[in-house]
């Protein structure tokens, strides 16, 4: 991975003719620009500028207060606080764009529902009671009927936790390679 990619992050893809792509959004680009069965890159509302708009919104301003909120909860909850409630307009706004239909941009999943939806998720997790207690109705349903859906239970198994001395377990295990 280093050979082809020196900064050191996931993930990674290296295309046949050698192009090597390193940021998970242009390798969802590249993929559904490829192949895209849902039309994720054709949002029944909105455009796919707008799509990318809002991705990058939500990775330049609320990624950054997501990880402060999180890795901080414990150790600096004052921080922790301050972060989590510079993020509620991020929240505000796409609990609006929510409201009256199912997904971000219309009654179809986009390619930004499945971008933001995961860290949304991540937000909600850090302190649950909080978070479901809040008044985002439209965003508590949408994050709500992502966790429930047979996608999330696909791409999300659960596992036990491991423990020394456990036996070793194949990643994808073999029920769900095949």
């Amino acid at each position: 991975m280093l050979e082809i990619s020196p900064k050191g992050t996931v993930p990674v893809l290296q295309l046949p003719n050698g192009t090597v792509i390193d940021e998970s959004l242009d390798i969802a680009l590249w993929a559904l620009e490829t192949n895209d069965p849902e039309n994720l890159l054709s949002p029944e509302k909105g455009n796919k500028a707008q799509m990318l708009a809002l991705i990058n919104e939500m990775d330049s301003a609320f990624k950054p207060l997501l990880d402060t909120y999180k890795y901080r909860f414990h150790s600096e909850p004052d921080i922790a606080r301050a972060a989590r409630d510079d993020a509620l307009p991020f929240l505000q706004h796409l609990n609006s764009l929510l409201d009256a239909q199912d997904f971000l941009f219309g009654g179809r999943i986009s390619l930004a529902d499945m971008c933001i939806l995961p860290f949304v998720r991540q937000f909600a997790f850090v302190d649950k009671e909080w978070f479901w207690a809040q008044d985002f109705t439209h965003v508590l349903a949408w994050l709500d009927m992502f966790l429930t859906s047979d996608r999330f239970a696909t791409i999300m198994p659960k596992f036990p936790l491991w423990a020394p001395g456990d036996e070793e377990m194949a990643f994808p295990p073999v029920d769900m390679a095949s």
